[in-house]
């Protein structure tokens, strides 16, 4: 067109002097000569006129033409560039990440990937546009191109975000689970420390057993969730880097220990609570079993007072009342003991019903020690008085007896006078004796 554009400035010349010499030659010509060297001079201007306009429309044409061309090249090395480059970020996996704020960012720079991908949707189309604008198969074919990477570009974004989604979400998962855990076990702990005291009477203890066990009764809900945390930890790991792995096997590990600690106190308050009751029942027991030995030792000294008939059976008496003062006494170890065990109740369970009991028990048995001791004593003097009884009985038997025998040996009045004499100073002896 340049060229053609350089051949018109030299036809303007041509036309010119053709124009000129038609004007000299007009001057030696007759009309009608004339005439035809202006209609030929006319049809010389007119062609060369219409030769300009043609080529100042190819020109414009042409220059159109490559406009669109170029528009067509840059937006296609644009859209080329920026596809290359997001290509190269999708091209490579997700790296592991270490914790749920990692995975959100990377979920959160995918995101923003594939929204970048959906807005370029209308360059595409606007190079699709530019392409039709170009009068050449090169252009559509590049744009086809595009539009099949394009289409890769889209469903590989989805896919790479779906696959971060789904690590986000069985990252929160385990997050909610883990939580989960940590309140289950904290509230857990705090009604378990209601349950954790032993003061109060047995049906007090017996009650907060009672409530001990229905507690234990959920403690396999609190192993399902440690179960369920420990399964989505495991999985998780597999899409977590080292770092992450360490921290959350970590994690995991303090809760297992946690809840064996947890568990362990539930055994041990349990048994203390177990302990505490047996140690009410035994006291019980043993405290019905003082008392009715209590009852027993009273009723034989009751029965120690009884009025014997002789002195054989009154020391009997003293020596049954003697063995069973010394069977009190020996007992007092047997008191010793109820009382430790109701000391410990009372220390440890602040309850008054144990003190008061022990102490009516300690009353009871100093009183029949002294009641005993009493009756001891009384029996040793209803002895000691029997058997003086029976030694002046004795004498007097024996004073008598010699007294008949003098008597029987004084009735004599045979003999001399001497023996008479000696008689009646016998008898004088036993009227003084009398």
């Amino acid at each position: 067109v340049n060229e053609i554009q350089d051949a018109l400035d030299e036809g303007y010349a041509i036309l010119h002097t053709v124009l000129d010499s038609c004007e000299k030659t007009m001057s030696n010509t007759n009309p009608r000569g004339i005439s035809i060297i202006k209609v030929e001079a006319d049809k010389a201007n007119a062609d060369y006129d219409n030769i300009v306009s043609q080529v100042s429309q190819i020109k414009h044409s042409l220059e159109d033409a490559l406009i669109k061309w170029e528009g067509f090249e840059g937006l296609h090395k644009q859209v080329t560039d920026w596809m290359s480059k997001v290509e190269r970020s999708l091209g490579t996996s997700p790296d592991l990440k270490a914790d749920l704020s990692e995975r959100r960012s990377d979920l959160d720079r995918y995101k923003a990937l594939q929204t970048d991908i959906l807005q370029h949707k209308h360059q595409l189309d606007l190079l699709e546009e530019k392409a039709g604008q170009v009068r050449d198969g090169d252009p559509k074919s590049k744009t086809a191109e595009l539009r099949s990477r394009y289409a890769a570009l889209v469903k590989q974004s989805m896919n790479v975000v779906g696959h971060v989604e789904e690590q986000v979400s069985s990252h929160e998962e385990y997050r909610k689970s883990y939580i989960g855990c940590l309140d289950w076990l904290a509230n857990m702990k705090h009604d378990l420390q209601r349950l954790a005291y032993y003061t109060g009477d047995k049906r007090t203890l017996q009650d907060r057993l009672h409530q001990l066990k229905n507690f234990k009764a959920n403690l396999g809900h609190g192993q399902d969730l440690l179960s369920r945390l420990t399964s989505q930890g495991k999985r998780l790991c597999g899409l977590t880097s080292f770092h992450g792995q360490d921290m959350l096997q970590k994690e995991i590990q303090g809760l297992h220990e946690d809840w064996d600690v947890f568990s362990s106190t539930v055994a041990e308050v349990e048994r203390n609570l177990e302990i505490s009751i047996a140690n009410w029942i035994e006291l019980d027991d043993e405290h019905l079993s003082f008392s009715s030995w209590l009852k027993r030792m009273e009723n034989k000294l009751e029965d120690c007072l009884e009025s014997k008939t002789n002195l054989i059976r009154k020391r009997s008496q003293l020596q049954e009342a003697e063995d069973l003062y010394d069977a009190i006494l020996s007992y007092r170890s047997e008191l010793n003991r109820v009382r430790d065990k109701g000391d410990v109740i009372s220390r440890n369970g602040n309850d008054l019903r144990a003190s008061s009991n022990i102490k009516e028990l300690i009353t009871r048995y100093h009183s029949l020690c002294t009641s005993a001791q009493n009756t001891v004593g009384q029996l040793r003097e209803v002895m000691h008085s029997h058997r003086l009884y029976d030694e002046v009985l004795d004498r007097a038997a024996s004073w008598l007896k010699l007294m008949m025998m003098t008597v029987q040996d004084c009735s004599d009045s045979s003999g001399d006078w001497q023996d008479i004499q000696n008689r009646i100073e016998d008898i004088k002896d036993v009227i003084v004796s009398m």
